[in-house]
């Protein structure tokens, strides 16, 4: 049976949900979900729920409960601390698992997933290796200087959304107290925090994961108008399983929203929870500075409803601003 491993806290409860949903919706077998979280009871009635789900076999959610003083940008507000909690998988997920899919909360399943999961897990399997992971960037690109600044010795740099683990290898190999002391000593050098410390642990010796399980979704105010079509082509869009919104922009907010690739989160977020937007907002002046420069660029011819996103948008503003979070 297939297990997923998904870490988040409060603020990312229904995104989490949402994901939960989509992939239990989607999938042909049932599959196990282990959550690690803050704040537990938190997520309790949205758990009640998930637990009628006919494809969900179980679901365990722990309480994440260890420092992390010492661990950069959560001091003042840069990123959640939630994005730490995979560092410590092995004091929470149970041992007997030998393979599981980690997952970041703010992915949408598109398709039924099993059938590349498996294959993944097969490939990983026969290999050498303790995870599968999609590549972000090679060496020979230099778009990011990870290589320099990370001291990387291998030619691929990748991320971090989903990864298909050797649970067993990452136990034996005592992964988790590696990253935990990289994350402590190299604080002063990421710039991407976990991710960067985990490639910096496995540089290279890697799985090349299915790109469609981890299909790049970045948002930027660059490509708010940029045709799907036109820039992955159909099959490549009809091929997708695993959506991931990488980067800081998300569909969530107001920026966001207004670029072509958010359709796919508030189409689903709609399925869900019957309602047409979810606009949340971390700073007001920014979200409404943002807002009026979207009206005045005519972004709104993006959007599927134009007159609901604008009164949720302006509802959203006079609400309380949500803490930041990555």
């Amino acid at each position: 049976m297939i297990n997923f491993v998904v870490c988040f806290d409060d603020n990312y409860n229904d995104v989490a949900y949402l994901f939960f949903h989509t992939l239990l919706k989607k999938v042909s077998e049932k599959v196990n979900i282990y959550a690690i979280h803050k704040n537990p009871i938190s997520f309790e009635a949205i758990r009640e729920k998930l637990v009628l789900y006919e494809k969900l076999n179980n679901f365990e959610i722990f309480k994440f409960d260890h420092d992390l003083s010492q661990f950069p940008g959560i001091t003042h507000g840069h990123i959640s601390e939630a994005t730490y909690y995979r560092l410590f998988l092995d004091k929470y997920i149970p041992k007997d698992i030998d393979y599981f899919f980690y997952v970041d909360a703010d992915i949408i399943c598109r398709k039924n997933p099993i059938k590349l999961l498996k294959q993944e897990i097969a490939k990983l399997s026969e290999s050498e290796y303790i995870i599968s992971a999609k590549t972000e960037v090679f060496k020979e690109k230099e778009i990011e200087p990870h290589w320099e600044r990370l001291n990387l010795k291998g030619l691929r740099y990748f991320n971090a959304g989903v990864l298909c683990v050797n649970y067993q290898k990452w136990i034996e190999n005592d992964i988790s107290k590696l990253l935990i002391e990289k994350m402590i000593n190299e604080k002063d050098i990421l710039l991407y925090w976990d991710q960067d410390v985990m490639n910096m642990i496995i540089d290279d010796h890697y799985i090349e994961l299915d790109k469609n399980l981890n299909f790049d979704l970045f948002v930027s105010t660059n490509n708010v108008n940029l045709d799907l079509i036109e820039h992955f082509g159909e099959k490549d869009l009809d091929s997708m399983v695993f959506l991931h919104y990488t980067g800081s922009v998300k569909p969530w907010t107001v920026r966001g929203a207004f670029n072509k690739r958010s359709i796919f989160y508030h189409d689903a977020y709609y399925e869900l929870f019957n309602k047409k937007y979810n606009i949340i907002n971390t700073w007001k002046v920014s979200a409404f500075t943002q807002f009026i420069k979207g009206l005045s660029l005519f972004y709104i011819k993006n959007l599927r409803y134009p007159i609901s996103f604008i009164l949720i948008t302006v509802q959203s503003l006079l609400k309380p601003s949500r803490p930041n979070d990555k």
